[in-house]
């Protein structure tokens, strides 16, 4: 990990992984890359802690003008995730956004705007959905109810 990103980083990464530099990538302390993301690095990729991401997550931070005359040309823009953030299966996360802590991505999404904090944003362009709300603290999947067991069966896992 120190030899890619040039300091120690303790994340759990699932090979392949793809990028262009590494150094311009930071990552936070408990966060876990699936297997087959892109991060294209030619500018600041900054993760935060306890981060998940699914499989095949993209990241961009290069673009090209819209103009066709100066397409060959490029530009970079940093990207932002903050803490306890999901980030869906096949996303793709593009120059300049910012996802606020605690969101989810739905997969497949496509995020060309930041996404505030605490929101379920899904779709191509990808949109808040909704809030993270009580039910979400009380049911870990549609209407099945987090019980101490559950919680003890997956401490008992770690």
């Amino acid at each position: 990990m120190k030899e890619i990103f040039g300091k120690e980083t303790k994340a759990w990464i699932e090979p392949p992984f793809y990028f262009c530099y590494g150094t311009n990538i930071e990552i936070g302390e408990g966060t876990y890359l699936n297997f087959n993301c892109n991060f294209v690095d030619d500018t600041k990729i900054i993760i935060g802690k306890n981060v998940l991401f699914g499989p095949a997550v993209t990241i961009a931070t290069v673009g090209h003008p819209i103009n066709p005359n100066y397409r060959g040309y490029i530009y970079a823009d940093p990207v932002k995730i903050e803490d306890n953030c999901w980030i869906g299966a096949g996303s793709t996360n593009c120059p300049g956004v910012t996802i606020g802590e605690n969101s989810v991505i739905g997969a497949g999404s496509v995020v060309t705007k930041d996404i505030p904090a605490n929101s379920v944003a899904v779709g191509n362009p990808c949109k808040v959905l909704r809030s993270i709300d009580e039910h979400d603290m009380k049911y870990y999947y549609k209407d099945r109810e987090i019980t101490q067991e559950d919680l003890d069966e997956e401490a008992r896992l770690r």
